[in-house]
């Protein structure tokens, strides 16, 4: 059975994975709202979904910003409908691979902004009319070094089991208020994440090693067919779930 067309919220959805993301809900028929913090970025994805026969809006929005993510969402409300489904893919990591020891607070202050605040304050701005209305999906793209304490950078490691902790906290308070909130842990993606992730010798040393540990590399197609899963009728008995999606490169 076909599901209704739903308005769906991509953050980070410029590019990569978020873009792929966007191109999958587009083509199951739903409105995408696609929201980057890069302006060019976001109209180039948007644009491309609508000369396709979608609906796509383009919103530009910095979401560690609560003035920000309130008025994209007030945008999105007002031009694509109630939000059905929220998709918290924007993420950074601001400190490369480094450990504790080698980690700015900037880049701390930056990853957990991103990565944790983001997520958190889009999530306050949608809940209350997804419980109203007794039912609302969020998708929270988190990672494998959410999961396993693999030396994939301190501040992301940390910002990602945090978003996996507050993916459950929203389950434990509100899934039975008809919201359904779970967590997709990609590992090892070709999304022009890790071409992000600048640093010395040692740190293309540990990126290597990395590589050569996994069974293959992860497409950005594969992570988007997991979250248009995951806000589909088909996933109604997941909620507060961790999905891993890397080839089986942690399973041992």
């Amino acid at each position: 059975m076909t599901e209704a067309p739903r308005t769906i919220v991509i953050t980070g959805a410029g590019r990569g994975i978020g873009a792929s993301i966007a191109r999958a809900f587009a083509a199951a028929g739903d409105a995408v709202a696609v929201v980057d913090i890069d302006a060019g970025l976001a109209d180039k994805t948007a644009a491309e979904l609508t000369a396709a026969g979608h609906r796509a809006l383009a919103v530009e929005a910095d979401v560690t910003s609560a003035t920000d993510v309130d008025s994209a969402i007030t945008t999105v409300e007002r031009t694509l409908g109630p939000v059905g489904v929220l998709v918290n893919n924007a993420g950074v990591a601001a400190e490369g691979l480094a450990g504790v020891a080698g980690v700015e607070e900037s880049a701390w202050d930056l990853d957990f902004g991103v990565n944790v605040k983001g997520p958190y304050l889009l999530c306050r701005r949608v809940l209350p009319a997804m419980l109203e209305r007794g039912a609302g999906m969020i998708v929270n793209i988190a990672s494998v070094a959410g999961i396993r304490g693999r030396r994939a950078g301190a501040a992301y490691t940390a910002s990602k089991h945090a978003l996996i902790g507050l993916t459950r906290s929203i389950t434990a308070y509100y899934g039975r208020s008809g919201v359904r909130c779970n967590a997709v842990c990609p590992g090892g993606v070709d999304s022009g994440f890790q071409a992000g992730v600048a640093g010395d010798e040692e740190t293309a040393q540990l990126v290597a090693e990395f590589r050569a540990s996994m069974p293959r590399r992860g497409l950005p197609e594969e992570v988007a067919s997991i979250a248009v899963f995951l806000a589909s009728e088909g996933a109604s008995f997941m909620n507060g779930s961790a999905v891993v999606a890397d080839a089986g490169w942690t399973a041992p």
